[in-house]
């Protein structure tokens, strides 16, 4: 969990979503009080993969997560609300999904 928090730091700081990538495919089994799959869903709409946010939140046994502090519970209707609202934003004008 470590790790992950400090992969976390580095993202939420600089923007750089590699060391995050790196510890997510290095334990995908990981999901501490639900703080891992948020961030794979962030990281998948961030790729503008609707498809893989979807998975990967369907694939989770929780009903709520947590994210970014892990001191509040998001539950998982408002994920499928933030990936459906992303998917209904058109892209930017010269970019393709």
């Amino acid at each position: 969990i470590v790790r992950f928090r400090r992969a976390s730091v580095v993202f939420w700081y600089s923007g750089d979503t590699q060391p995050l990538r790196d510890i997510l495919a290095s334990e995908p089994a990981m999901e501490v009080a639900g703080g891992q799959t948020p961030a794979r869903v962030w990281l998948a709409l961030i790729d503008g993969n609707y498809a893989e946010a979807e998975r990967v939140l369907a694939a989770s046994p929780r009903d709520d997560f947590q994210d970014i502090d892990f001191s509040f519970y998001f539950p998982k209707a408002w994920f499928e609300g933030m990936i459906a609202r992303v998917k209904a934003i058109p892209p930017p004008c010269g970019t393709r999904n």
